[in-house]
């Protein structure tokens, strides 16, 4: 072998090491980014809070809209409220005016009050991260349910989500006011994803 060719053999071994170096390097990239995908999915699952989750929200001007992630734990039927803050819990004349404002109670009796203020809500729910089939809830409604009150607030049920339970996992929520209701422009609102009597 003269000098020429054993340089070409070396320089030949020398490239096909270099190309092994880089299809290394390239599956060790591709191998670093899946693992930092996974570690941002599974860490923005860990962050979603679990039911029962509270966020604010608004209803005086229209088109207001709320967003967040829940994690649900346990298979159950789960539902959406609106809480409507008294500016004044101790003032008991305010509270009947915002229970009657929201209207159909049930009363001792057991009989229903009066239609209250329309509200028009859309709710969706959408699977991210769940232990069964995915869930992809879309529904409009201006048929809230019954009030009730606690101490520091009123409580409107807006619906139910799917008429399935809710398997464990993650979820986001999207809930949109679909028209202004300027009785309610100040007062403090909540919407709330709480556990249905329904239950299991």
């Amino acid at each position: 072998m003269d000098i020429r060719s054993g340089c070409n053999q070396k320089m030949q071994q020398l490239d096909k090491g270099r190309m092994r170096i880089k299809f290394l390097s390239s599956q060790k990239m591709r191998c670093a980014l899946g693992a930092v995908t996974t570690l941002l999915v599974a860490a923005c699952g860990s962050s979603a809070p679990t039911v029962p989750v509270e966020k604010p929200f608004g209803l005086g001007k229209g088109g207001e809209s709320v967003e967040f992630d829940f994690r649900v734990k346990e298979t159950y039927g789960y539902r959406v409220e609106l809480h409507l803050l008294f500016h004044n819990a101790d003032d008991l004349r305010e509270r009947e005016a915002l229970i009657d404002q929201l209207g159909e109670r049930i009363f001792a009796d057991g009989s229903i009050g009066k239609v209250g203020v329309p509200i028009s809500l859309r709710v969706r729910v959408k699977s991210i991260e769940v232990q069964g089939p995915p869930v992809n809830f879309d529904q409009s409604t201006d048929k809230l349910g019954f009030v009730d009150a606690s101490k520091n607030f009123a409580t409107k049920e807006v619906l139910k989500i799917s008429n399935q339970k809710l398997q464990p996992g993650v979820y986001h929520m999207r809930v949109d006011n679909l028209h202004p209701v300027p009785q309610f422009a100040d007062r403090a609102v909540r919407i709330s994803i709480q556990y249905s009597e329904q239950g299991k």
